[in-house]
């Protein structure tokens, strides 16, 4: 009986650890001088296929309180983006729109189907169009997978 106890224990110890490991964000500001505005990509993942991606105009964001206020992303992946004369373009899936937009710089959303977003990734194609990858964490698993399709 003792065992079966720790055993538990044991489980759920490295269920709660493994969790955690997974918790994390990562984030980038991007500034519009001609709105002054800054605008920040947010990505969280907070276990295994649990994660969102938002376009905020808070630097801190609370889930799932502040969603309304966002553009929102609950596919798994990256998107690339260019900010280009005070216009920000995102490349990629499909972001809902906030309940009231308060963005004053225009955000042109071009959704790509799988091929061309595995165009972009492979061999660093976005690189050439003068695209960025959002989160940054991606670039490595884009170097991985190409590293793994030259073998």
């Amino acid at each position: 009986m003792l065992s079966k106890k720790i055993i538990g224990l044991f489980l759920l110890t490295n269920a709660v650890l493994l969790f955690d490991a997974c918790d994390k964000s990562e984030k980038v500001e991007i500034y519009s001088n001609k709105y002054k505005e800054k605008i920040y990509f947010i990505h969280y993942l907070w276990g295994i296929g649990d994660e969102i991606t938002i376009i905020s105009l808070k630097k801190d964001f609370s889930y799932p309180g502040d969603i309304k206020d966002n553009y929102s992303c609950r596919d798994y992946g990256a998107f690339f983006y260019k900010f280009m004369n005070d216009t920000l373009y995102i490349y990629g899936n499909h972001f809902l729109p906030p309940e009231k937009n308060d963005f004053k710089t225009p955000i042109n959303f071009i959704f790509i189907n799988i091929f061309e977003y595995k165009e972009l990734r492979e061999k660093k194609a976005y690189l050439e169009k003068q695209l960025t990858v959002f989160p940054p964490s991606f670039i490595k698993v884009f170097e991985h997978d190409d590293s793994i399709e030259n073998k």
